[in-house]
């Protein structure tokens, strides 16, 4: 048992790491297929709207009323669209097309928002294996499905954890 001691302090981050896979891995299945050539399943409601409003701001519409429509462009968006174009941001700089979003950022997002909830319970005084244990429960049970959604609540998970973090962080 003297080997699984050095693996015991890495639970977190194999937890994380299958978490990304994870929620990635529908994506990268159906775009591995040989006949594939697009749009990727539709696992959670509001995914191809959110693949629309990324478009839009990569379009130069960083604040479009209408994301499915040439007319209404003009229009003031209904949200606030950070996360948008923060991935827009992102994919432009990484030259990647649009739809790649729900593989990158769904393998990248969940995991660190596990480590998020991992560091909130430990800051919280919560034994190590207790913090692994409910943040799994948080990310893999309760919000597994939740973070294949783009945009939201992958981004806002995070800004909510940033912020619950600094509040019971002594850093102010």
């Amino acid at each position: 048992m003297m080997f699984l001691r050095p693996l015991r302090a890495h639970y977190p981050l194999l937890i994380a790491l299958l978490l990304g896979i994870l929620a990635a891995g529908p994506f990268v299945i159906a775009g591995m297929h040989q006949g594939f050539v697009g749009p990727l399943p539709e696992l959670a409601n509001d995914q191809n709207f959110y693949l629309s409003r990324i478009q839009d701001v990569r379009d130069g519409y960083p604040m479009s009323g209408n994301t499915y429509l040439a007319e209404d462009k003009s229009a003031t968006p209904m949200q606030f669209l950070t996360a948008e174009n923060i991935e827009a941001r992102i994919l432009g700089f990484f030259s990647l097309p649009t739809w790649t979003s729900l593989i990158l950022f769904a393998f990248l997002l969940p995991p660190l928002i596990f480590f998020l909830a991992y560091e909130i319970l430990c800051l919280l005084k919560t034994p190590r294996p207790w913090a692994t244990t409910i943040a799994s429960l948080l990310c893999w049970g309760i919000y597994f499905a939740a973070l294949i959604r783009p945009v939201s609540p992958q981004f806002n998970f995070i800004f909510w954890l940033l912020a619950v973090l600094a509040l019971f962080s002594n850093r102010w």
